[in-house]
């Protein structure tokens, strides 16, 4: 290591997805789904574009992405982009292209939510706390009935 323990990982910002050891929402994913959709301001804003664009019967996935500091702080907020799929655990989604003209709204309605996050378990690289890109989503079904889970049967 250069210039004394772990001063070459103080100035960079990792990619969690690439870490070996990301940061870490402690009470888990499933309280951090609460969290976003406890939190989101703008739903009633994004269904009524959803809806008037026929985009129903989906799921609209938010992305978001933002930094996680050396102690666990969050910073940087950001809206990515809105996609949509048709099934809750697809890896695929479609970008909706007519939410980037809502693109401010939804960066404001971003920040509100995750000014509010909890501390989390900040990321370790060679057993060095650092900063962390950390890429989410949450979703939401827009429509009657979401379809069955994969596998299941009718």
């Amino acid at each position: 290591m250069r210039g004394g323990s772990g001063n070459m990982y103080y100035n960079r910002i990792f990619d969690a997805d690439r870490m070996q050891y990301p940061p870490v929402f402690v009470p888990g994913k499933d309280s951090l789904q609460r969290f976003y959709l406890s939190n989101f301001t703008a739903f009633d804003s994004v269904a009524y574009w959803a809806i008037n664009a026929g985009d129903t019967a989906k799921y609209i996935r938010v992305y978001v992405s933002f930094v996680i500091d050396e102690n666990g702080a969050l910073y940087n907020p950001k809206f990515e982009k809105v996609g949509t799929t048709r099934y809750a655990a697809s890896e695929n989604t479609l970008t909706v292209k007519y939410f980037f003209d809502h693109k401010p709204t939804l960066q404001v309605a971003v920040e509100e939510m995750l000014q509010n996050m909890p501390m989390w378990r900040p990321g370790l690289e060679n057993n060095i706390k650092v900063k962390a890109t950390v890429h989410s989503y949450f979703q939401f079904w827009l429509g009657i009935n979401p379809p069955p889970p994969s596998g299941a049967s009718s």
